[in-house]
């Protein structure tokens, strides 16, 4: 009778294999560096071009708010890819929010 309250798989066995060296996350670092760099670039130029006709109707300072938005959440994608702990999970999470924050509030 006991048998049948108990879930199959019961005691549960762990695997404790690491996989934070796979190809797929370093992958997924390297394109966060580089959506990351252009990030940068695109709001260099931005700040470049802020005089300008077209960036003056652009609103840049909306611009760049998406653009720092868009730059942490790069900086995320590339923490995600790293081994978990404490001070990497806190900071996700604190990163996952600023970044959309900042990314959608301006478009709002």
């Amino acid at each position: 009778a006991l048998r049948n309250i108990i879930p199959d798989g019961y005691p549960r066995v762990i695997n404790e294999r690491h996989r934070y060296d796979s190809w797929y996350l370093i992958l997924a670092q390297v394109v966060g560096g580089f959506v990351s760099t252009l990030a940068v670039l695109a709001f260099f130029l931005v700040w470049k071009y802020r005089k300008t006709k077209t960036m003056v109707f652009a609103m840049p300072l909306f611009l760049e708010l998406i653009l720092i938005g868009y730059y942490i959440s790069c900086i995320l994608a590339i923490l995600l890819a790293v081994s978990p702990s404490q001070p990497v999970c806190t900071t996700s999470a604190w990163l996952f929010m600023i970044g959309c924050t900042m990314e959608m509030v301006p478009v709002l």
